[in-house]
């Protein structure tokens, strides 16, 4: 009966140890999961802002674009004068 006792003593503390190293390594993934999770976030915004400064900037150059055929025609104008 004593060495029942002490097999399951034995089956019980190493349970106790997986079940510690498996919370530990649980804690230590949720940790890494969430710090991905505030990357991606701050990617995600800085992602946003550069389509944002692109979208501008393509609007600024249709724009300049724009003036600089008007001004050529002017000048083409002037010329023929």
């Amino acid at each position: 009966m004593l060495n029942v006792n002490r097999v399951f003593y034995r089956a019980e503390s190493v349970s106790m140890r997986i079940e510690s190293t498996i919370n530990a390594e649980n804690q230590l993934l949720r940790d890494q999961l969430s710090r991905e999770r505030g990357l991606r976030k701050q990617i995600e915004a800085d992602k946003h802002e550069l389509q944002s400064q692109l979208l501008e900037s393509k609007d600024r150059l249709h724009h300049l674009n724009s003036s600089l055929k008007q001004k050529d025609s002017l000048m083409k104008k002037l010329d023929q004068v």
